[in-house]
């Protein structure tokens, strides 16, 4: 079930509703006690970052 909302001609979801979501307002937290461990995020952060390392490395190594 999608409600949508009216506005200026446009269409615009204010919400959903799915007996199929794979949402669940009960882990979408930081604030899950045991079950979210904070370290996880530094492998997030150094992967999703790589691409920048990689490129200043590689810059820095043309530029001398």
């Amino acid at each position: 079930m999608c409600i949508r909302d009216r506005y200026k001609g446009n269409l615009e979801p204010v919400s959903r509703k799915s007996p199929y979501s794979l949402y669940s307002l009960d882990i979408a937290s930081f604030t899950m006690g045991a079950s979210y461990d904070q370290k996880d995020a530094l492998g997030f952060i150094n992967l999703t970052g790589l691409p920048i390392k990689v490129r200043a490395a590689l810059a820095a190594a043309q530029s001398t």
